[in-house]
């Protein structure tokens, strides 16, 4: 039986992604791809290496309301869209733990924004069509993040900054405009992260100079994942060249939308190594996800 199951599950994805393209457009399309892979593959992982009694029921009900929308895409396009929304918001609004402290993240996420909107332009994508899905993203977090308030869902998750990260990276591969485009959202949303999420009283814990190295070890792990997943785009690029924007999209989507994996706020240098150690391997298996599903996908569109 789930044998028969799996190709009409492949079919109604790749229905949702067709409908998503033509009416979003090409880049929060791709985008939606995005939180497919995150959906799917980081939020229970992400909720176990908080190491603060882990919780899943917001992960659950995200899939749930993300499998409602996959049956009834291929009928009601318009709910199983606001279905999918909500479903990704709820799991990323809880993440973030936007509803604890909303104003500390606000330097972070303009620091996300700014570098993400920039780097895709530079990756070829309309300004357009990046704003847009940029707005799409911050939409879909408040609005999960007000159904999260209703729903009183529980608070648990890391905290992924993913403002500018993809710069450091992008320079070697979009050249040196982008690399200085991002160094500003870079430096701001590590030490706003640092200063901000962590707070003083963290850093006193911990000291000066473990802070820095602790900076030092998250700013490795954006570059090993990063590289995990320019290679998985490298090799993607070779099996069809003609699509290279849509491929350079996708990796500053996957980088930028908070598939780095999470970074250890507030807690102690132990408990961060094992954090970043478990976000290096969701962040390659989402960027893994990512660019094999937008592929398969990409491929039964046409």
């Amino acid at each position: 039986m789930k044998d028969d199951r799996r190709p009409m599950l492949l079919a109604r994805t790749c229905a949702l992604y067709g409908h998503l393209r033509p009416v979003l457009g090409p880049a929060a399309a791709v985008a939606s791809l995005g939180y497919i892979a995150y959906l799917l593959v980081d939020g229970g992982p992400a909720a176990l290496a908080t190491l603060r009694q882990p919780r899943y029921e917001y992960l659950a009900a995200g899939l749930l309301l993300y499998t409602v929308c996959l049956v009834a895409g291929g009928v009601f396009w318009d709910q199983a869209l606001r279905v999918f929304g909500v479903s990704v918001g709820i799991v990323r609004a809880v993440e973030l733990h936007l509803l604890a402290a909303p104003t500390r993240y606000l330097p972070v996420f303009g620091a996300q924004y700014v570098g993400k909107i920039g780097l895709i332009v530079q990756a070829g994508v309309p300004p357009l069509d990046a704003a847009s899905a940029a707005a799409l993203e911050f939409a879909v977090i408040c609005a999960g993040g007000a159904i999260a308030m209703l729903a009183v869902l529980p608070l648990s998750g890391p905290i992924p900054v993913a403002g500018g990260a993809f710069a450091a990276l992008s320079g070697l591969s979009f050249g040196p405009a982008a690399l200085a485009l991002a160094i500003a959202p870079l430096a701001v949303a590590a030490g706003m992260s640092l200063v901000a999420s962590s707070g003083l009283r963290t850093q006193a814990r911990l000291g000066y100079g473990r802070a820095l190295i602790w900076l030092a070890a998250v700013t490795v792990n954006w570059l090993l994942v990063g590289l995990a997943v320019f290679l998985l785009a490298g090799t993607a690029y070779a099996v069809a060249p003609e699509e290279l924007p849509l491929y350079q999209f996708a990796v500053a989507s996957a980088l930028l939308v908070g598939l780095i994996g999470p970074t250890p706020m507030g807690i102690g240098v132990r408990e961060g190594v094992l954090t970043l150690v478990l976000g290096s391997v969701v962040g390659a298996s989402e960027a893994a996800a990512l660019a094999v599903g937008w592929r398969l996908m990409t491929v039964a569109a046409d």
